[in-house]
C-alpha cells in the first residue's frame, strides 16, 4: 500500500506533468523564423506512469555487477564528506507517458544534491547478460539533460554541452532488481559548471534499502 509520502510525490509529478492542449505537434523552433538548436515537441495529456525515490552514494571501491554495496550512509557521510567531498544523491527515476493513444513513452530523471540539481529525460536504453550461466542481466539508461520535460512539451536543447547520467540496473536470474549504480559523463562543452563536472569525477551506488516508489510495477526500473 503505498504511504501518504508518496502519494503526495505522485500527485505533485501529475500536477506538474499532466497538461492538455494538442496531441502532438511537429518541432518548433523557439525563436521562429530563426535557425536554432532548441526543438520543442508538444503533447497532451502527460500522466506518470511510474515514480522512484533513492539515495545514492559515492562508490568506495570497484563495483562488481550484481554485488550487493551494504556500507552504511553515516559512514559514506562521514569518510566521503571530510575526505573525498562529494554528498550522497537524491534521485527521483520515472516513466511518463507522452501519448496514450501511440504508447509513447519516455524514462525521467532528476538528481539532487542539497539546492542544487540536473535532470534529463532518456536517449537509450541498452542491455547485456553477465554472471554464470549469463543469467543475469545488466540494463543500462542514458539521460541527457539537455533533453527535457517542460510543461506539455520535450524539448531538446544541446547547446550547453552533451551531458548525460547514465543509471544501470542489475537483474538476477529470477528477475529480482539486486543494484544500481550511476555515473555522469560531459563533453566538457558549454557554461561552466562545477556542480555537474564534480558529478563526473565520482560514481555513485545506490542504497537498495532506501527505495520507495509508486505507480504500475511493470515500469519498475
Amino acid at each position: 500500500m503505498w504511504n501518504k509520502a508518496m502519494r503526495s510525490l505522485l500527485c505533485g509529478l501529475v500536477l506538474m506533468l499532466s497538461v492538455s492542449g494538442t496531441t502532438i505537434a511537429k518541432p518548433e523552433s523557439e525563436d521562429k523564423g530563426k535557425a536554432s538548436s532548441k526543438l520543442t515537441y508538444n503533447f497532451s495529456n502527460i500522466q506518470v506512469l511510474y515514480a522512484a525515490e533513492f539515495n545514492a552514494y559515492p562508490a568506495g571501491t570497484s563495483f562488481v555487477p550484481g554485488q550487493s554495496v551494504s556500507v552504511s550512509s553515516s559512514v559514506y557521510g562521514s569518510v566521503y564528506g571530510a575526505v573525498y567531498g562529494p554528498q550522497p544523491l537524491r534521485v527521483l527515476y520515472g516513466v511518463v507517458s507522452l501519448d496514450a493513444s501511440t504508447g509513447m513513452q519516455e524514462e525521467f530523471i532528476k538528481v539532487s544534491e542539497g539546492a542544487q540539481s540536473v535532470r534529463g529525460l532518456s536517449n537509450g536504453t541498452g542491455w547485456e547478460n553477465y554472471g554464470q550461466g549469463h543469467k543475469h542481466k545488466e540494463l543500462s539508461t542514458e539521460f541527457v539533460t539537455g533533453k527535457k520535460l517542460e510543461g506539455n512539451s520535450v524539448v531538446k536543447d544541446y547547446s550547453d554541452g552533451w551531458k548525460t547520467i547514465k543509471l544501470t540496473r542489475y537483474i538476477d536470474e529470477y528477475s529480482n532488481l539486486t543494484n544500481m549504480h550511476i555515473q555522469f559523463g560531459w563533453d566538457m562543452r558549454g557554461s561552466h559548471d562545477p556542480f555537474f563536472q564534480r558529478l563526473t569525477e565520482t560514481s555513485y551506488v545506490v542504497d537498495m534499502s532506501s527505495l520507495k516508489y509508486v505507480g504500475k510495477q511493470g515500469a519498475q526500473p
